[in-house]
């Protein structure tokens, strides 16, 4: 070994020293009733003062700064002030109102001076602790859970001078009277009711408010199958890409995970895509990323599930590039101590705005789904946080310019700034080899589509493009390792179960391969799906395993990888290899050359100390591969 790495294993060999003298304690996930211990007297004290008094408190904060407050008291006298869901509305003069709900009504607020928002007017509406609405033109559409009776059309076309007029409270002819959620498509101008008290509750509703908006009508039915409810649901137009002129609907559907529709045709509304065998607790409200390739996933559940031994808030990432065969990326775990639950989400451009109950506002930078990064927040919830369903409920993100509003159930209505985001540049990120470094990998797969004869055709999709197929699986040579060839293999191959690698000199970073079998050109399995890593710019992020270590009395993690390659990764790469409980992920460690070997060791150890020094890519020679 060379003295310069002698001198950073002595480096790492001091840090090391450090994290394995700590005591087991903070070596270990707490038992998740820890934090949850005598909560219920301490939230319920501080409900109880938060309802009686209504008094100005101190809030923390990132990146984002406040702006205006309605109190639970500004809304009125009774108990039934607790806000719930909001969205907003721009008049055509460009002012600007939140539409906020409450236990008893809904309550129109002008946040155009965003120091001095203003309630305008409210429409009573049987109490419900869900309340939810969107807007098509000037109408808002306010449904609710409980108490219901159909759908309220609220005209503002005169809300510039104060009056909000109740256009029609409808059941559209079938006596539809409650729903959970509403969503709307701004593109097709369709509205989808989820969980309604229609079609046994499940699946999307399509109501059709185009030819008279204060008269809607029930335009289609999609069924998602027996007892699979969609607690809410986002709904998109394609207008590129393999998917152009189709409508889509992502229906987040509580324990049975996401389900993925095409509902372009009002009459004949299908599914298309599911994902749920995932581990899903309670998938409850989604949003698509700016280059609708991922699907940001928040699960309601899944905090306060013993068996997953964490806390904090945890958001999901699925892949969408294929519709019809979703799969999950990665998932990003709060690590700043919100211990909260998730529960309503907005993405606009590169950040994702999230409404996380305890915790307040949350913003995320998704521009990396594999190293996504909290960069701002606001916590409308001051006294601590906590796996309970107290805090911030709604955000709305839409303005374009930084303002977002809050609804808060105990503190009540925020407006907030967020502009100074938008001044914050892009953390640069060099290359960790030389341009023209060949950049050699192996794919790796498990063939589990059993021992009859077959061909494995390797494709990928870059971007929203069509699938693109690279080769077919060579025959294996003498080490058990196949070329990417241009046609299938005659005769077919027969194999048992076990690990193929597949050459391929070229891999393009941050694209999805899919390994599909075969057999006389019908594709009888589920593909095979890898994720190359890096950017799509080529920036490589091999050896980049972690940020750091974070510790404190209640949990140890190990924090998502920073761009960089450090000590740290060295670290985290020792600490696996010494076994430890709360070592980084072991896909990310397990670098051996030339591929993968399902072991953290030395090899793995050698080959980020190489990628710290910026060593070529450690991978075979381009002589030991083919093009395809």
């Amino acid at each position: 070994m060379r003295i310069f790495q002698l001198t950073v294993l002595s480096q790492v060999a001091t840090v090391l020293v450090l994290i394995l003298t700590c005591s087991q304690t903070s070596l270990a996930v707490p038992p998740p009733d820890v934090l949850a211990q005598n909560q219920t007297t301490q939230y319920s004290d501080i409900v109880t003062a938060s309802s009686q008094a209504c008094l100005p408190q101190t809030y923390t904060f990132n990146n984002v700064e406040f702006r205006g407050q309605l109190t639970r008291c500004d809304f009125g006298a009774d108990g039934n002030t607790s806000p719930n869901d909001l969205w907003a509305y721009v008049s055509p003069s460009g002012r600007r109102y939140a539409i906020v709900g409450l236990g008893n009504r809904t309550v129109f607020v002008e946040v155009t001076d965003p120091e001095n928002p203003v309630i305008l007017g409210k429409f009573q509406g049987g109490a419900s602790i869900w309340r939810d609405m969107k807007v098509h033109k000037q109408y808002a559409y306010i449904v609710r859970q409980q108490n219901g009776l159909g759908i309220q059309i609220a005209d503002m076309s005169d809300i510039d001078n104060g009056n909000i007029v109740m256009a029609n409270e409808t059941t559209l002819g079938v006596f539809f009277t409650t729903a959970h959620n509403i969503a709307y498509n701004p593109d097709s101008e369709f509205f989808y009711l989820c969980s309604p008290n229609l079609n046994n509750g499940v699946g999307l509703v399509a109501v059709d408010p185009t030819s008279d908006p204060a008269n809607p009508v029930i335009a289609g039915f999609w069924n998602t199958g027996t007892d699979v409810h969609c607690h809410d649901a986002l709904v998109v137009s394609y207008d590129t890409g393999v998917y152009a002129g189709q409508e889509i609907a992502f229906c987040f559907a509580e324990d049975n995970g996401l389900i993925i529709g095409d509902v372009t045709d009002k009459s004949n509304m299908f599914t298309i895509g599911s994902l749920t065998n995932f581990s899903w607790r309670y998938t409850h409200q989604g949003w698509i990323s700016a280059d609708r390739r991922h699907l940001f996933v928040g699960d309601e559940a899944d905090e306060t599930d013993p068996g997953l031994g964490i806390d904090s808030t945890r958001t999901y990432v699925v892949n969408i590039e294929n519709l019809s065969q979703p799969f999950f990326v990665s998932n990003y775990i709060a690590h700043t101590l919100n211990h909260a639950i998730d529960h309503n989400m907005m993405a606009v451009g590169k950040y994702l705005f999230q409404a996380n109950y305890t915790s307040g506002l949350r913003v995320l930078d998704v521009s990396n789904v594999s190293a996504i990064t909290e960069i701002g927040f606001f916590d409308t919830f001051p006294p601590h946080d906590g796996t309970v369903f107290f805090g911030a409920w709604g955000v709305y993100a839409g303005f374009g310019d930084g303002m977002v509003l809050v609804s808060d159930g105990q503190n009540g209505l925020f407006v907030l700034d967020a502009s100074p985001l938008l001044n914050i540049p892009d953390i640069p990120s060099a290359a960790l080899f030389p341009n023209g470094t060949k950049k050699n990998r192996y794919i790796s797969f498990v063939n589990n589509f059993g021992a009859a004869p077959g061909n494995f055709q390797v494709r990928r999709f870059i971007d929203e493009g069509p699938p693109e197929v690279v080769g077919w699986v060579g025959l294996p040579d003498d080490r058990g390792i196949s070329e990417i060839v241009p046609d299938p293999p005659d005769p077919a191959i027969s194999w048992p179960n076990l690990i193929v690698e597949v050459g391929d000199c070229e891999i393009i970073p941050a694209t999805t391969y899919q390994v599909l079998s075969t057999n006389d050109n019908y594709f009888f399995s589920d593909p095979f799906t890898i994720l190359t890593s890096g950017d799509p710019d080529g920036t490589q992020t091999w050896g980049d395993v972690t940020g750091k270590i974070f510790s404190n009395d209640f949990i140890t993690l190990w924090l998502r990888a920073d761009g960089y390659v450090d000590v740290w990764d060295i670290v985290a790469v020792l600490h696996g290899v010494t076994m430890r409980p709360l070592s980084a992920g072991a896909d990310r460690l397990d670098l051996a050359p030339e591929v993968p070997d399902g072991i953290v060791d030395s090899l793995d150890l050698q080959s980020v100390v190489d990628a710290f020094e910026s060593q070529p890519y450690p991978f075979a020679d381009s002589s030991e591969c083919s093009n395809p």
